[in-house]
């Protein structure tokens, strides 16, 4: 009984099988259909491109074909043109060449007389020249006394120390903050290590080691000497880009002061260099910064330094200032430091270089200048009180 109950069941189930598998096979038909007509398009697609380009190729061809037979058409006719060209130019060369021989018979007769008046005419040059210079020589010699550490140029050759005024901008520095300077003699032979040791000596023996450092792309900067050495006392190196020195004004500024400094120390024997560094690096530590208004020194170590005792009498005197000339007159006089405080009516401070006190001034017809001085200053003040 349990076979005939169970035979129904066994039945549907093949049923259902062979209906499932009718149905896969549909499917698989109707997918290989629609594949056979991708390909189809695909084919016909790929035909049509065919034909399309080799319409496009044949019409290329029929153009190039068309371009050449033009290119030379155009070739034929320059080549007529510059051969008829070339003859007229022989020719017309030809003419010129007679015309030449004939003109310059003639300009070598008119050279001659124009050399001769030139040569005159050079004569009483070169004499008014030297008239010119005699004069202005009697005038130098004659402002020498007042104006010769502006005017004298600083000379290098024939020095017997191994110093000269191009080295010291390479070994100038600074600090950013208290505008401290430190300027370091040094020679032409100099290697990175000889300057790694003066930089230990001078700087990081009095200072500590800095974190950054700013620089020109100096070869012996650049070395791997010195890059190894500033990895390992772990400061960073930053250097100015090529024909910008903005970027490291601060020096540049400076070594134009140590300049200025150096004419006018040295103007009597310049062998002597690097013996008044440390004085003049004294007297420009020693000044009035205008960007902190104050004096490195004192930024630095938070006091001023003893400086030798000087007269505290006051001294006055009456100048005549009718034309921006007489700035030389006032600044011999008045050379103390290369910053000075000026009190205008005794009510503001206006720290400015001489000249441009003295071009604003040009206008004043006299003035009384009051100069005072006292033990431990840090620089003399100069009191300009209008009338």
């Amino acid at each position: 009984m349990k076979k005939a109950v169970d035979m129904p069941a066994e039945e549907e189930e093949r049923r259902r099988r062979r209906r499932r598998r009718r149905r896969r096979r549909r499917r698989r038909r109707r997918r290989r259909r629609r594949r056979r007509r991708r390909r189809r398009r695909k084919r016909r697609r790929r035909k049509r491109m065919r034909r399309r380009r080799r319409r496009r190729r044949r019409r290329r061809r029929r153009r190039r074909r068309r371009r050449r037979r033009r290119r030379r058409r155009r070739r034929r006719r320059r080549w007529r043109r510059r051969w008829r060209r070339r003859r007229r130019r022989r020719r017309r060369r030809r003419r010129r060449r007679m015309r030449r021989r004939r003109r310059m018979r003639r300009m070598r007769r008119r050279n001659r007389r124009r050399r001769r008046r030139r040569r005159r005419r050079r004569r009483r040059r070169r004499r008014r020249r030297r008239r010119r210079r005699k004069r202005r020589r009697r005038r130098r010699r004659r402002r020498q006394r007042i104006v010769s550490w502006l005017v004298m140029p600083v000379r290098t050759a024939g020095t017997t120390r191994t110093s000269s005024l191009f080295e010291f901008g390479e070994q100038v520095v600074v600090d950013k903050f208290s505008k401290m300077g430190h300027f370091i003699p040094t020679h032409t032979t100099a290697c990175t290590e000889e300057r790694a040791l003066l930089f230990v000596h001078y700087i990081i023996s009095q200072h500590g080691i800095p974190t950054t450092i700013i620089s020109d792309q100096d070869p012996k900067v650049t070395s791997k000497f010195w890059k190894e050495l500033m990895s390992l006392l772990e400061t960073k190196l930053v250097m100015s880009s090529a024909y910008y020195p903005l970027t490291n004004g601060q020096t540049e500024r400076l070594n134009q002061i140590v300049e200025q400094l150096l004419r006018a120390a040295c103007k009597d024997d310049i062998s002597k260099l690097d013996l008044h560094l440390p004085i003049l690096e004294f007297a420009y530590d020693n000044a009035t910064h205008i960007a902190t208004r104050q004096i490195p020194f004192y930024c630095c170590y938070g006091c001023n330094p003893l400086t030798p005792q000087k007269p505290t009498a006051p001294a006055t005197c009456e100048m005549a200032l009718p034309h921006p000339s007489s700035e030389r007159t006032c600044r011999s006089s008045f050379h103390g430091s290369f910053f000075t405080k000026i009190v205008h009516e005794a009510i503001t401070t206006i720290p400015e270089p001489y000249r441009r006190v003295v071009a604003r001034l040009h206008f004043v017809l006299r003035t009384v200048v009051t100069s005072m001085w006292s033990l431990h200053s840090a620089s003399p003040t100069i009191l300009l009180f209008l009338r």
